[in-house]
């Protein structure tokens, strides 16, 4: 019997999501193409959310079969991403299945349109959620008519969560139509990561003491991930020694590390952008992973300080509290933008610190289930290859 052909969509080549398409790659019985449309993330340049300039330290090319259909496609125009002559593309490759991730750009609704005139087998793989915009009522209206007629087109979903799961269902999709694929980290990599790094010899050259509780944020300082809500929440709690570490850069880290310094002092650990082969260094120092984010379609990072063994809070407006977070298990999720509810959620791990150990013990068994393996399985069942 001939392999399996499977065409993958992407806009660029994403660190979180090389690891799949390397695994799928090495699947017998299957040969895999992924196609993209842009290659800034392979060249490096200026990260508008981070404000820095970004390039990836981890390969991301290898591994696999890739093709870039374009090297410069500006996203922002997304009725205007566009794949010159899709069906030549997917019948000159004689692909059996296309793996798309999303249904706004202009490509995704080609590559479902021809796949289906052609018979051939296409599975969605989304962040797909009815709660991260407030829409008006047409607005709404207009949306959920596109996405019937969208879905129409889809032969097999891979939820990558509990609210993509939701979103499917109030939709009316059949469950036999929907296979769990789970939104994941490069689990091999941080795994690695956690070996390489000696936790004891990192809190020493940071100064961080036995009795130090190390909170730690990590991602872009902007307006929506809410960084100026953890410093009010630090001001309230009564244990004096609280550090903080801020990995990544941003628009508001000036005006931030001003506010945090007057809170903290040189309890403050700046440490801007961090590329991908140092990330956990930071890790292995912390004790608690925050994510105030006041919208956040699911929030990768909690996966990362999870499997490093951190308890995490978040919002209830971070889209994986309902995957990743039991409460006084694997951490608490807070009320959105509440800082009293931020800062009581704090001091229940802080006062507590078999609470502590237990918790962050809990957070690494459970992310166990959230690995590229676990991702791999539902795309393939999705491609009834385990079948």
């Amino acid at each position: 019997m001939p392999n399996k052909r499977l065409a993958i969509f992407a806009t660029h080549p994403i660190q979180y999501q090389v690891p799949i398409w390397k695994q799928l790659a090495s699947t017998e019985g299957l040969e895999v193409v992924v196609h993209y449309l842009s290659d800034h993330s392979i060249k490096g340049g200026l990260d508008k959310g981070f404000g820095v300039e970004v390039t990836w330290d981890v390969p991301l090319l290898e591994g696999y079969e890739y093709r870039f259909i374009e090297r410069d496609t500006d996203f922002t125009k997304k009725h205007k991403v566009k794949i010159p002559n899709v069906r030549g593309l997917l019948t000159e490759g004689k692909f059996d299945s296309v793996l798309i991730q999303g249904y706004t750009h202009k490509f995704e609704r080609d590559v479902v349109v021809e796949a289906k005139r052609l018979g051939i087998r296409t599975i969605l793989r989304a962040e797909l959620s009815d709660s991260a915009k407030k829409r008006g009522l047409i607005k709404q209206l207009l949306r959920d008519a596109y996405l019937w007629w969208f879905y129409r087109h889809i032969d097999a979903f891979c939820r990558v969560g509990e609210q993509a799961g939701k979103h499917l269902q109030r939709r009316g999709i059949d469950n036999k139509k929907i296979f769990f694929s789970p939104y994941s980290i490069d689990s091999e990599f941080f795994e690695s990561q956690k070996k390489l790094f000696d936790r004891n010899a990192i809190r020493q050259k940071l100064s961080f003491n036995d009795d130090s509780i190390v909170l730690l944020f990590c991602g872009k300082l902007i307006d929506c991930k809410n960084p100026f809500l953890l410093i009010e929440a630090i001001e309230k709690i009564s244990y004096k020694n609280i550090h903080l570490i801020i990995v990544g850069d941003g628009p508001l880290r000036r005006d931030f590390e001003q506010r945090a310094r007057l809170v903290l002092g040189d309890r403050l650990l700046m440490a801007g952008f961090v590329n991908q082969t140092q990330l956990g260094k930071y890790y292995c120092a912390s004790n608690i992973f925050i994510l105030p984010s006041k919208s956040e379609t699911w929030g990768l990072v909690v996966n990362e300080a999870m499997l490093f063994g951190l308890p995490a809070i978040v919002s209830d407006n971070v889209g994986c509290h309902s995957d990743l977070i039991i409460e006084d298990q694997t951490g608490f999720v807070f009320e959105n933008n509440n800082v009293d509810s931020l800062s009581e959620a704090i001091m229940k791990i802080v006062q507590n610190k078999r609470l502590l150990l237990q918790m962050g013990n809990n957070s690494a068994e459970h992310i166990k289930n959230y690995s590229t393996q676990a991702s791999v399985k539902g795309i393939l069942d999705a491609l009834a290859m385990n079948h």
